[in-house]
């Protein structure tokens, strides 16, 4: 949520931005009256919508709120350009604590792998395969759950549709790449 300043090894376990995510996370709990499927955890691993978001292109902001617009201009973007701020920021956040690899994990890098593959050259793609009647309802209740924290009503029904459009027109360009890209960059599951 916070990369800036790196943390550091010698103090990150007792990093204070733990303790302020561990607040961000209570007050996400507090106010979800139902369980979640997707659980947050102040020191376990994250998606990247929110470094992506620092960006300022990412479907996050779709999540917290009604953005029609926005989505229309996002799925035009030349990714490449969020990918390089993205990758800068994986690299500060690993530049005092070193790690062999990363393990990138959002959905969304399916949407916008010419970029992934271009800024990342020697990426390795794991992408699953769900059940589309269990991962539509997955992602509405996901997105309803975000509007919820920011507004008070949430219309369900053009909820629905707005998913169902994201990820039909998110895997086009994704399966455009998948054609020509090496096919042992790919493992499926």
């Amino acid at each position: 949520m916070s990369p800036s300043p790196p943390p550091d090894s010698q103090t990150c376990e007792n990093d204070p931005r733990i303790r302020a995510t561990q607040q961000y996370v209570k007050w996400v709990n507090g106010k979800t009256k139902r369980a979640v499927a997707h659980t947050f955890n102040p020191t376990g691993p994250e998606e990247c919508e929110r470094l992506l978001a620092h960006g300022f292109a990412s479907y996050w902001f779709m999540i917290e709120a009604n953005l029609p617009s926005y989505g229309d201009w996002l799925e035009k973007q030349d990714m490449i350009a969020s990918y390089r701020y993205y990758r800068q920021q994986l690299q500060l956040l690993g530049w005092r604590v070193r790690r062999d690899r990363w393990l990138l994990k959002a959905p969304t890098h399916l949407y916008s792998l010419n970029a992934l593959m271009t800024v990342f050259p020697d990426t390795r793609i794991i992408q699953t395969h769900r059940d589309l009647l269990k991962m539509v309802p997955s992602i509405c209740s996901f997105f309803a759950l975000g509007r919820g924290f920011f507004t008070n009503h949430v219309d369900l029904k053009a909820l629905g549709e707005e998913c169902l459009n994201i990820l039909a027109n998110g895997m086009e360009p994704g399966m455009k790449v998948r054609e020509t890209a090496d096919r042992g960059q790919f493992y499926d599951v």
